[in-house]
């Protein structure tokens, strides 16, 4: 192919480089900018940023906002060039238009490594292939997205026409491919120095031969392309993770502790920001009692987690080694309280407080994520079934979602047949109780903090941005239009980032420059430090309201005073959110006898006072209800503080305490009907006040919550206040057409009202397969089967209830967080009082 001289290269180089480095007067120096393509930038950055989020950013840098704006300006190259441009031109000058285009840039890059390879570490002729082939894997992600749009447009360029047209591709392919180089070179020596510790760690003090091969990217890339590898030598494997791994053995300092709960902690040796571990294999459970020895285990192991606070041990951290879950990864096993939740809806106040000391947030229960409107969630807890799972991720040609297959993490029998954890949770539920009680004991809650005490400097990761979104961010920077120089590519990857103090000054140029060099950012603080950290010493002080240890020290004290079926409550419920579960129990016998009135009116109450004492508080002090709360639109059901809607949200909930306390003379539960629906109406504004800033897909429920505010005098004027907020925003452009969370909901609010109905609203959207039957007696009111068809049915439910201690014992949802106003307990009350006929005047003025 054509090469173009230096000079023109260097015009490349220029325009590829990113703007924090065009602030580096060694190598760079400003030249005029076109008006009109600065008038662009600075457009696109207004967009991203206000006036104050932009001062706040710059100020966090050291810099005027001005000064800040300047580093988006063309430079030319000055000085000597950077290492990713070093690398760039050696690779330039190594790729072939026609043949395989990496072919002589691998042969090199081979040769770099080699260069740095300890003389005294024997290796054999193919231990670099791995590595290899996973440099090519990177450089071809990046470079797809180009060649897809040249292949549509029927046009073949060369390297030099290709890298002219989209410099930015220039720093992408040099930034990687010297970060390669540099973390090859630096494992080989490690594993050349550790090589007597490795052998007496893990080969039984034989020494462990040549290295045959390394199976290379193994993990997300971070802090420089670094990844988790597996090293084989001639006598086996051990797995290189290039992290300070110290509180894994914090870790395993307390599972030795816990004898006899099955926990086992992986084979570790910590070096200086780096560690070796055991490479294990998984295996089928030999024995019969096998199965209820694992998920006891793993009960066991998430008891242990709940109380170090520890998040994202999810299937793909977890390896199923015969009757042993081995945990592979435990750089997350103990976080900081957050100050506050990031979401749209915060968990704030008493129930914020009591759902993040559940065992909802581990990882190990069932872990519902996301995909689109439409379709149901895709479970990556530990306890999900194997087999093919989704992402949010659009696959690589840019069609449907992309999908993997894992089946590492379930148990099989020695026939190969996968385990269900719902034959097996009578055992996790004993595993969960013998650790979460072994935690409740002085002597042990000293010995946890002990050894969190022993490494206060040991640093944990902190995921504030999810791996998918990171992903979804690096795809879009690699699109050509993204690609027309460094400073259109920063923009775009600016544009994924939330505002906020957790995303500003340093912090928030770290996460850009990771994902600039297709790494996922890595956030990290110290077991006694508050502040938040980025992998390259950026720091944010004072991020979070408390250290690690401190947080772990209180909630071990928060949980030793939790009863054990508030305990038991969550566990279940937490496990009631998997997909397809068997029924929980089985009916009671016996035919019972038709319920009378009075006794349908008196479990009515029973419930309805239950539903009152379970009540918790928002920050405001306003009340509300932990349970299981639904989207319509996306399938996903999580257990947390309910929403607004009619469906499974307080709209719904004080329709229903409502119309008991007319059936039952209590105008207490008027009170608390009124207090909730002001409540969630605020509580409404700000969600969507704040999902409209983040350009979110829909904001529901506010249709029936207007509405219902609108049947109580005394809160119809918030009632017509969140109904003219709502015209003004257009919400309903962001619904769909049912009465639960869309348009027929405004509709009936605007007839409630007086006002106008809303004369449009956005496209139809699709429900989720997983949550139509729920929406069924809204989208179809005929086929909406009630809880209980008639009195012998009532009595029925109750004799469950007196067998098993739940109304709804076929379900694995706790009733106390059954909460929903269609189908749960409050629905369940309305429905006897309306069999019972209501009280009479004689018996209301008879009742004491």
């Amino acid at each position: 192919m054509e090469r173009p001289g230096r000079r023109a290269l260097d015009a490349i180089i220029a325009r590829a480089v990113p703007p924090p480095e065009r602030a580096d007067a060694r190598r760079f120096e400003p030249v005029p900018t076109d008006a009109a393509v600065l008038a662009r930038r600075r457009a696109a950055l207004d967009d991203l940023f206000d006036p104050q989020q932009a001062a706040a950013h710059a100020e966090a840098l050291g810099l005027a906002p001005d000064a800040w704006f300047d580093r988006f300006r063309d430079v030319r190259l000055a000085g000597p060039d950077p290492d990713w441009a070093r690398t760039f031109r050696a690779v330039f000058e190594r790729l072939a238009d026609g043949g395989p285009p990496f072919a002589e840039v691998r042969r090199w890059a081979r040769a770099e490594v080699e260069a740095a390879w300890p003389a005294d570490f024997p290796r054999g002729s193919d231990a670099l292939e791995g590595p290899l082939d996973y440099l090519a894997e990177r450089l071809g992600g990046a470079l797809r997205p180009t060649l897809r749009v040249e292949r549509g447009l029927g046009a073949r360029s060369t390297w030099t026409e290709r890298f002219r047209r989209s410099p930015a591709l220039a720093y992408v392919v040099g930034q990687v491919t010297a970060d390669w180089i540099a973390d090859c070179a630096r494992i080989v020596r490690r594993a050349a120095a550790d090589r007597p510790l490795l052998a007496r760690t893990f080969f039984a003090g034989e020494d462990p031969g040549a290295l045959v091969r390394i199976e290379a990217g193994l993990g997300d890339p971070h802090a420089g392309g670094r990844s988790v590898a597996i090293l084989r030598f001639e006598r086996g494997g051990v797995v290189y993770k290039p992290k300070d791994l110290r509180i894994a053995a914090v870790v395993g300092a307390v599972t030795r502790r816990l004898d006899g709960a099955g926990l086992a902690a992986t084979n570790l040796l910590a070096r200086d920001g780096y560690a070796w571990e055991q490479a294990y294999e998984t295996q089928p459970i030999a024995d019969p009692q096998g199965g209820d020895a694992f998920f006891g285990a793993l009960g066991g192991w998430l008891a242990l987690l709940q109380a170090l606070g520890g998040a994202d041990f999810w299937f793909d951290n977890l390896l199923a080694c015969g009757a042993t879950p081995r945990f592979i990864d435990f750089e997350t096993a103990v976080q900081p309280p957050p100050e506050r939740e990031r979401a749209a809806r915060p968990l704030t106040g008493a129930a914020g407080a009591l759902v993040r000391t559940s065992p909802l947030t581990a990882g190990i229960l069932p872990m519902p994520m996301p995909l689109r409107e439409g379709e149901d969630p895709t479970d990556v807890g530990c306890l999900a079934r194997p087999g093919v799972h989704r992402s949010p991720l659009p696959d690589v040609e840019g069609g449907g979602l992309s999908s993997w297959r894992e089946d590492r993490f379930a148990p099989r029998d020695a026939a190969g047949r996968p385990l269900d954890a719902a034959d097996h949770f009578d055992a996790f539920e004993a595993g969960y109780l013998r650790v979460a009680r072994a935690l409740t004991t002085p002597a042990l809650r000293t010995h946890v903090v002990a050894a969190l005490r022993q490494a206060p400097d040991a640093p944990v990761r902190i995921i504030r941005i999810d791996t998918w979104t990171c992903y979804r961010a690096i795809r879009q920077s690699c699109l050509p239009r993204c690609l027309s120089d460094g400073v259109w590519r920063e923009i775009a990857l600016h544009a994924v980032l939330p505002h906020g103090r957790d995303m500003v000054g340093a912090i928030r140029e770290a996460a850009v420059r990771d994902m600039r060099r297709l790494d996922v950012p890595l956030f990290l603080t110290r077991l006694d430090s508050r502040d938040l950290l980025g992998v390259e010493g950026e720091r944010l002080p004072d991020f979070f309201g408390q250290d690690a240890i401190s947080g772990v020290e209180n909630a071990l004290r928060t949980l030793a005073g939790l009863p054990e079926d508030e305990r038991i409550a969550w566990l279940r419920s937490g496990f009631g959110l998997r997909a397809a579960n068997p029924p929980r129990r089985r009916s009671a016998h016996g035919r019972a006898p038709p319920a009378g009135a009075a006794d349908l009116l008196a479990w009515a109450d029973e419930i309805a006072s239950s539903i009152v004492r379970r009540a918790a508080t928002d920050e405001q002090g306003a009340p509300t209800w932990l349970g299981v709360h639904c989207d319509v639109f996306t399938g996903m059901r999580v257990v947390g503080p309910l929403g607004f809607d009619v469906l499974s949200g307080r709209a719904g909930l004080a329709q229903a305490l409502t119309e008991l306390a007319e059936a039952l003379d209590r105008p207490d539960l008027v009170e608390l009907a009124r207090e909730t629906l002001a409540g969630a109406a605020r509580d409404y504004v700000e969600y969507a006040e704040a999902s409209l800033r983040a350009g979110a897909g829909h904001v529901v429920g506010g249709g029936g919550l207007v509405a219902t505010l609108a049947r109580d005098p005394a809160l119809r004027p918030l009632a017509v206040e969140l109904f003219r907020f709502a015209a003004s925003r257009d919400v309903w452009m962001r619904s769909g057409a049912d009465f639960v969370s869309g348009l027929a909901g405004w509709r009936t609010a605007a007839a409630a009202l007086g006002e106008p109905a809303p004369a449009r609203h956005g496209p139809e959207r699709r429900y989720a397969p997983a949550v139509r039957p729920r929406l069924a007696r809204w989208l179809d009111p005929e086929r909406g089967a009630p809880l209980c068809s008639d009195r012998r049915a009532a009595a029925q439910r109750r004799l469950e209830y007196d067998r098993h201690g739940s109304w709804f014992a076929a379900e694995w949802i706790d009733d106390r967080h059954n909460l929903s106003g269609i189908d749960g307990l409050p629905a369940l009350a309305v429905r006897f009082v309306r069999l019972a006929g209501g009280r009479s005047q004689s018996e209301r003025a008879a009742s004491p």
